[in-house]
């Protein structure tokens, strides 16, 4: 797996939590003044048609009061010019021009133009008796108005040119105004599309309210705010690019991009910061765990911390000092097994070379199993002429003073069995030995006996050990009898009294089973001992079922193995075997 620096983890943690805060915040905020833009510029064109509207009417309705006052003027005047009549006229910024007709007659009554109208503009067709005021477009911003006046009670056709102001300077160069009736466009302030137009138009004619719809036309949208004039049919429709309409909002998402790069950068540099301060002691931490990787383990100073990191410092120091004085811990006892491992190596030559041998009629077989690296039982036997002499001991304990005793032990049978000593003397030296390199700190339980091989007889002392099996076949089955013998003192003892030697034969047939404790202290995996009698009754069994010592010792120690199953042994363990064939 690639190695990635929890350094940048962290910056990148932080970036990323700053990005989705900082970037659901912009959402939110663009969303919310996108909807209060939008029903702003719908509440906002609306309010600016009305006004437009208002103002269109408000100058008619001003220049009609000033009309009216002319022709109240000039009616008393007998509708002679002069200067009151003209001054009327000129005052007012939108009225142009009177004039007056008989109905019945066509025959003109007045007629007053002021100096700066175009002589283009001419009245149109006068209304003869108009149901009331009505307005008609004659030409760009100048308009009729018919309204009817009576004259010594007979009516008068009566006429103004009106030229109003349609406020195209307030509006933006995206926005439209348009005039319409009922009839269709009367006056644009740019040219639009046809289609478009014929929409505008179509939706003045659908509705009398005031209101302001979006209007599809060429794949751009349209906003058309709709606002009657005083003067029906007449209507005004302000137009605007939608688009052009919500600039803002592109300006508005531009800047928010703007805000989010410079908050990205930002969160970048102070989790730059953050990061180090977090992973400062920490990668001291690393380095150190490396240092211990590596095999160095001295400790070094805490780092000054009063979060987790420094107590995972304190713990790093006391880890290295622990981990030194369990490698020095480690390195003796590695050499402790060693010497152990040789000193059993060393133990091990201490017992005969060939655990089973043939003496004339006598077979000898013996095994030996040790509890740790170096135990304190020891078997031995050696051949001088017709005799046979077999030795067993337990040394009391466990470990090095137990093979202490037992190296002392062989020592002294290297000398005796090239003696011409008898049992008692031979039993004596033995204990003189033990004594002497043992200081009555670790004692040795024995059992000492030499056989014939041509005639069985046999002489014995015994040192407090567990007494031999004799082993008889009656009527094709082995009974199994404990030798009687003496126990006598265990060697070591200070103040021992006299050694107490016995004899007998071993008959042809005969099995003589030593053993040790170990075997008897047997435990098995539910904590059950051996015991005499079980131990007694197993190697009778495995007598019957074995024709000599070869094959007899082993099948004892695979029963025994078999009792105990899994559960270590607790002590050690020495079975010795001998039969008399002939």
């Amino acid at each position: 797996m690639k190695f990635v620096s929890i350094k940048w983890k962290i910056v990148v943690a932080l970036i990323g939590l700053g990005v989705v805060l900082v970037g659901s915040y912009v959402l939110l905020a663009k969303k919310t003044f996108e909807e209060d833009k939008i029903s702003y510029i719908y509440e906002s064109q609306q309010s600016q048609a009305n006004l437009i509207s208002k103002s269109i009417s408000q100058q008619i309705q001003r220049s009609l009061f000033n009309a009216r006052s002319f022709l109240a003027v000039a009616k008393t005047e007998k509708w002679v010019k002069n200067s009151v009549t003209i001054d009327l006229l000129s005052a007012d910024d939108f009225l142009y021009a009177v004039q007056g007709l008989k109905p019945t007659s066509n025959e003109q009554v007045f007629s007053y133009r002021k100096p700066g109208l175009p002589a283009t503009v001419v009245f149109g067709a006068i209304d003869r008796n108009p149901p009331g005021l009505v307005l008609k477009h004659l030409f760009e911003n100048y308009w009729q108005l018919d309204l009817p006046v009576k004259d010594s009670g007979q009516p008068l056709a009566v006429a103004i040119i009106l030229r109003l102001n349609l406020e195209f300077d307030v509006l933006r160069n995206d926005q439209n105004l348009m005039i319409m009736s009922d009839t269709g466009l009367v006056l644009s302030r740019q040219k639009f599309a046809p289609d478009l137009e014929k929409q505008i138009v179509n939706a003045g004619k659908a509705t009398r309210l005031a209101n302001t719809s979006r209007i599809s036309s060429g794949g751009e949208n349209y906003l058309v705010s709709l606002s009657s004039l005083d003067f029906r049919p007449y209507k005004i429709a302000l137009a605007s690019n939608e688009a052009s309409a919500l600039g803002a909002l592109d300006i508005l998402f531009k800047r928010s991009m703007f805000f989010v790069f410079f908050s990205i950068c930002f969160i970048f540099l102070i989790s730059i910061g953050i990061s180090r301060g977090l992973t400062r002691n920490l990668r001291k931490l690393t380095e150190e765990s490396e240092q211990i990787g590596l095999g160095y383990f001295e400790p070094g100073p805490v780092l000054e911390s009063s979060d987790e990191i420094g107590q995972l410092s304190r713990v790093f120091q006391q880890m290295k000092v622990k981990i030194k004085g369990l490698l020095e811990d480690t390195k003796d006892k590695t050499r402790m097994e060693q010497e152990l491992q040789t000193a059993k190596l060393v133990q091990e030559s201490l017992f005969p070379r060939e655990h089973e041998k043939h003496v004339e009629a006598l077979s000898i077989w013996g095994q030996f199993e040790m509890y740790s690296e170096c135990g304190g039982d020891w078997w031995y036997y050696f051949r001088q002429g017709e005799w046979l002499y077999v030795a067993i001991a337990d040394a009391t304990g466990h470990g090095t003073p137990a093979a202490l005793v037992t190296a002392a032990t062989r020592s002294i049978f290297s000398m005796l069995e090239h003696s011409n000593l008898t049992v008692t003397q031979m039993m004596q030296a033995w204990h003189n030995a033990v004594s002497s390199c043992s200081n009555e700190r670790v004692f040795m339980t024995a059992f000492l006996i030499k056989i014939n091989g041509r005639t069985g007889q046999y002489s014995f002392i015994n040192a407090s050990h567990e007494p031999p099996a004799l082993l008889r076949r009656e009527n094709g089955i082995f009974t199994m009898n404990v030798l009687a013998a003496e126990r006598n003192h265990r060697l070591g003892d200070q103040g021992a009294q006299e050694w107490i030697e016995q004899s007998g034969t071993l008959n042809a047939g005969e099995r003589l089973v030593l053993y040790t404790d170990g075997l008897v202290g047997m435990e098995n995996e539910e904590g059950k001992t051996m015991g005499e009698k079980r131990l007694w009754k197993k190697i009778a069994q495995a007598a019957d079922e074995t024709p000599n010592v070869r094959q007899m010792g082993p099948e004892v120690m695979k029963v025994f193995n078999e009792f105990r199953g899994t559960r270590p042994i607790n002590d050690d363990v020495t079975l010795v075997i001998v039969e008399r064939t002939l």
